[in-house]
Order: structure tokens, then C-alpha cells, then sequence
């Protein structure tokens, strides 16, 4: 599934190790060398490899880049729980004119602690968004990541 650049983002690489690690921590668990106490601590590492290798695959599969804006649905100021509906204004201010939006047949609703996500183009390269010419930039290979995530 292309994103809007028309490019399609692949983490094949990664999961190619990721799936190659999560093998070696599966043999790790299975040898009889392996003491119980190693093995409950491979197993917490696996659990973790699994869940990671699963989000970057729900990310891969629908396209969310670091760059994808995310919009989190709060709960209501006054606490009432409250059910928001996707609506089509079909091109009109006139709310009388608008249609919910159903998939298969039922409408989209989104309740608090709902994330909403918008897919973004692919992230540029960093050594293409700096200065080539430029003395003070930054090797690419050990610069800090541009693409860090934050907190909001």
C-alpha cells in the first residue's frame, strides 16, 4: 500500500534480523543448558521482540512513519463518556446536509482513548536534508536521529 508520495515504505531488513534474533532467543530457551532463571529472562526479552516485531509490522502494513500525525480522542472535561461520529459534510456547512460515515454497513464511532492517525510521506534521508557543502554538518552514519520520537 503506497503512502501519499507514491513510495511504498518496507522494513524488510530489520525484520528479516529481528525474526533472525527472535530464532536465537527460541534456541537459547531450548537448550538444556539454559537455566531456568536465563530462560524466564529470554522469555520476558522474546515477548518484547514479538510485540516490536509486530508494530513495526501494523506499521509497515498501513504506512505509520514517525512522521504520521497522531491525535489522541481525550475524555470530555465534565468525565461523561461520550460516542463521536464520522461524518461527510459533502462539501456543505449545512449540517443538516451531512452523512455518517459507515464501513461494512455500520457507522465509524470513536470513543475516548481512540487514536486517530493520519499516514504521512516517507521520512527524507538525513544526508539529503542537510548541507552538503556545509563544514559543520553532521556524518549521517552518527549523527543523532532527526526523526526522535517526543512526547507530544
Amino acid at each position: 500500500m503506497p503512502n501519499q508520495a507514491g513510495t511504498e515504505v518496507r522494513f524488510t531488513q530489520v525484520l528479516e534480523k529481528l525474526n533472525k534474533w527472535r530464532h536465537e532467543l527460541v534456541e537459547q530457551m531450548r537448550s538444556p543448558s539454559t537455566t531456568e532463571l536465563h530462560r524466564e529472562e529470554v522469555l520476558k526479552l522474546k515477548v518484547q521482540l514479538d510485540q516490536a516485531v509486530g508494530c513495526l509490522q501494523l506499521c509497515e502494513r498501513y504506512q505509520i512513519l514517525l512522521t504520521s500525525k497522531v491525535t489522541e480522542i481525550m475524555r470530555s472535561p465534565n468525565g461523561q463518556l461520550s460516542q463521536y461520529h464520522l461524518m461527510n459534510d459533502c462539501a456543505s456547512a449545512e449540517q443538516d446536509s451531512w452523512i455518517e460515515v459507515e464501513v461494512n454497513g455500520k457507522p465509524v464511532e470513536f470513543s475516548p482513548e481512540f487514536l486517530i492517525v493520519e499516514k504521512s510521506q516517507a521520512l527524507p534521508h538525513p544526508r539529503f536534508t542537510q548541507s552538503v557543502t556545509s563544514k559543520d554538518s553532521e556524518d549521517p552514519i552518527t549523527a543523532p536521529n532527526p526523526y526522535k520520537m517526543t512526547d507530544k
